[in-house]
């Protein structure tokens, strides 16, 4: 019996939106995977500590080596915008997941836990 993967039901088209109860479970799934495999390393100065949902909605907590104020949050943002928006909006899933309604932001706070700054994703734009 073949079972073709949710990539596949899109790219062909005979998935357009997803379920609240689908988007809910899948975030629920992201939320389990950060308690249990910890801290994931983005790169030198940044690492994605925990996932949280609320409803249709997931946030994503990066923290940033250094102080809130040694980070010049108004350079970060456009590619913070940039990369977060390829990362949801050119995987088939994800962007499906978006349309459907739900949202995925970006929380990034220093060392400290002092809030930096933070990118929503609700829309897609540009995802070729």
């Amino acid at each position: 019996m073949w079972y073709p993967s949710d990539d596949v039901l899109i790219k062909e088209g005979a998935v357009h939106l997803f379920t609240q109860d689908r988007i809910k479970h899948d975030h629920e799934q992201e939320v389990e995977y950060f308690r249990t495999n910890g801290p994931l390393k983005v790169d030198r100065l940044t690492k994605v500590v925990s996932a949280k949902t609320d409803k249709n909605s997931i946030t994503y907590t990066y923290v940033i080596a250094g102080r809130s104020e040694e980070v010049d949050w108004d350079s970060m943002v456009v590619l913070a915008k940039y990369d977060a928006n390829a990362a949801i909006c050119r995987n088939a899933v994800t962007n499906v997941m978006v349309k459907s309604g739900a949202s995925y932001t970006y929380l990034y706070v220093d060392e400290n836990g002092q809030k930096v700054g933070s990118v929503m994703i609700d829309k897609c734009y540009n995802t070729v």
